[in-house]
C-alpha cells in the first residue's frame, strides 16, 4: 500500500493511468474470485448480492482509505487491518 500517494498522480498522467485501470480491472477480478470462494462458505447478508460485496471490498481495501487511514489520521498497520477484517465481516456477512 505504499503506493496508495501516487495514485493521484497516476489518474492525471494518461500512460499511467491506463496501467492502473488495467491493475484495478485486476483487483475487480480478484474480488470477484474472492467472494465467490467466501460465500461457499457463509451467506451474503440478505441486501448484499455479489456485485456490491466485490465493490465494499474495493473500498475498504483500496490504496486510497489506507493512505488516509495511515498517513493522514496516523493509524497504525495493525489497526487498520483490524478495523478492515472487523468492517468486511460486518457489512458483507452481518457477523460482528
Amino acid at each position: 500500500m505504499r503506493a496508495a500517494p501516487l495514485v493521484w498522480m497516476v489518474l492525471g498522467d494518461e500512460t499511467a493511468r491506463e496501467g492502473y485501470e488495467f491493475n484495478e480491472g485486476m483487483r475487480r477480478d480478484g474480488y470477484e474470485v474472492l467472494v465467490r470462494t467466501l460465500t461457499s462458505k457463509h451467506s451474503l447478508r440478505p441486501e448484499i448480492n455479489p456485485e456490491r460485496a466485490r465493490d465494499v471490498l474495493l473500498l475498504l481495501t483500496g490504496p486510497q482509505l489506507y493512505a488516509q487511514l495511515a498517513r493522514d489520521l496516523k493509524w497504525s498497520r495493525e489497526e487498520i487491518e483490524e478495523w478492515m477484517i472487523t468492517s468486511v465481516l460486518q457489512q458483507l456477512f452481518g457477523i460482528g
